[in-house]
């Protein structure tokens, strides 16, 4: 009986964790073999480029819909990885190295450090019952008087 709970308990977290990441898992993978293609492709690599730039921006108008992202920056920077694609594939005519292993894991520790720190942020929030209001360094309550 005791495996059987916890293999259950594995399934529910595996499935927590697709919940909440499959768009950046699905981009990572999709950046990696984007530039996997780009070292076996000769010539210009243009035109796939342009083909995964486009696909990635509908998942991610998709992502966006369902509320996938924890908020702008988490977007800003999904859109990013797939501006980095769109640079490559207009800008840099050979892809012979590995290089993009590094951007993929410097992508990687940005995204995932961010929607880690706003997941405890909003945990925090729910668990103390506080709502984020935007602060601009002053209150817009009213004074209370103390004149008696």
């Amino acid at each position: 009986m005791q495996a059987s709970s916890d293999n259950v308990f594995s399934q529910s977290r595996l499935h927590y964790f697709w919940e909440r990441s499959w768009f950046t898992v699905a981009l990572m993978a999709s950046y990696i073999g984007i530039f996997n293609i780009w070292l076996l492709q000769k010539g210009s690599v243009a035109g796939t480029g342009g083909v995964y730039v486009v696909a990635l921006s509908l998942l991610a108008l998709f992502a966006w819909k369902r509320g996938y992202f924890v908020g702008a920056y988490d977007l800003l920077f999904h859109l990013t990885v797939i501006l980095d694609v769109y640079l490559e594939s207009t800008y840099i005519a050979a892809h012979d190295h590995v290089g993009f292993y590094l951007c993929a894991l410097g992508f990687s520790v940005v995204i995932g450090g961010y929607r880690y720190w706003a997941w405890s942020k909003q945990r925090k929030m729910r668990e103390n019952r506080t709502v984020m209001r935007p602060s601009f360094g002053f209150s817009f309550r009213r004074a209370s008087s103390c004149a008696g």
